[in-house]
């Protein structure tokens, strides 16, 4: 038993070796909760070469998001065909959003992300709750950094060939200044994974080998429906309109009488 703490203490040392970023510290959210805009994790088994054939496949998932609205886009994991399964004790990964030619407004990493993933009995570490996770947004809001491990660094993941969650990205689309939803429609977007800010670890710390497929991202235009606080802001307006006429109107019919 002193041997396995002895053990998980030197992962420990090895694993969360912190490196300030040159805009900010960098810390680890260990009660899910905090979001940390800047952070780097270097683990010193990264340095290693990682095989050339992709151990574990990465697929974001492709989904329509409805245009000036929020979404989720899930990102499975599964192993390679042929290959063993894959015991995973640290995972972190990132991504971008690139728009596509004549993509009208924006799509944009939320800056909370609720980590919705936690609750999903799929996901790869909904077994060891609570979890070392930690996220942040890089590069404004169109790259999301985050990851998670086991809190105890012994207990491992598994990858089979059956797709786990590994990650739920919140995302939303932002429309330019009195652009029309339907302005936007068929828009689509590319979320890609950073292969260079990405590792899967084992339980000697060795890098397992991956592959990212990316996911499209289509806005719906027709089905747009505006959030309540656009709808209240409309009434607002059209009912401030509506006095002012009111008003004009009984302003023009005294300077009649007068005259």
């Amino acid at each position: 038993m002193a041997n396995g703490n002895l053990r998980s203490n030197d992962k420990h040392s090895q694993l969360l070796r912190v490196h300030p970023h040159p805009e900010g510290p960098m810390k680890l959210n260990q009660n899910r909760r905090s979001r940390l805009p800047l952070f780097a994790i270097l683990v010193v088994a990264c340095a290693f070469p990682v095989a050339t054939e992709a151990g574990i496949i990465v697929s974001i998932q492709n989904t329509t998001i409805n245009a000036g609205l929020s979404g989720t886009i899930d990102v499975l994991v599964h192993k390679d065909a042929g290959d063993p399964d894959w015991n995973v004790l640290f995972a972190q990964y990132s991504f971008q959003i690139t728009p596509d030619p004549g993509a009208v407004g924006s799509l944009e990493f939320d800056a909370a992300q609720p980590d919705t993933e936690q609750g999903d009995a799929s996901y790869l570490f909904s077994a060891f709750q609570p979890t070392g996770n930690f996220s942040g947004i890089q590069n404004g809001v169109f790259q999301y950094d985050g990851g998670d491990f086991t809190s105890d660094l012994a207990d491992l993941a598994t990858i089979s060939a059956t797709d786990l969650l590994l990650a739920r990205l919140n995302v939303t689309h932002i429309l330019p200044l009195l652009t029309p939803p339907g302005a936007a429609d068929g828009s689509t977007f590319t979320v890609s994974l950073i292969n260079a800010n990405t590792d899967f670890l084992d339980d000697n710390l060795d890098p397992i080998a991956f592959a990212g497929n990316s996911g499209t991202i289509t806005i719906n235009g027709a089905a747009a429906v505006p959030e309540p606080s656009s709808i209240v802001m409309l009434v607002a307006v059209t009912g401030f309109l509506a006095v002012r006429r009111r008003r004009q109107s009984r302003n023009r019919l005294s300077l009649d009488a007068l005259s």
